[in-house]
């Protein structure tokens, strides 16, 4: 990794170090997205949860809790 790399990467993780801290319904609301492009399926977010449906009909229920 060369100087400019090194210290973009050192750069971009300062800046991940500053972010605010986030909700529990955001965080689910942002992989939500991810979720459906990756996996086949039924998704529902409701904010609390993303509740998935499998093809073969396996149920699924994806939560978030903020540890601290």
């Amino acid at each position: 990794m060369d100087e400019i790399e090194e210290k973009l990467k050192k750069l971009a993780n300062e800046v991940t170090l500053r972010e605010p801290p986030i909700a529990a319904k955001e965080l689910l609301e942002e992989i939500f997205p991810l979720l459906k492009e990756h996996f086949e399926g039924e998704m529902v977010c409701t904010g609390r949860a993303i509740n998935y449906i499998m093809p073969n009909g396996q149920e699924f229920i994806i939560t978030a809790r903020r540890l601290s």
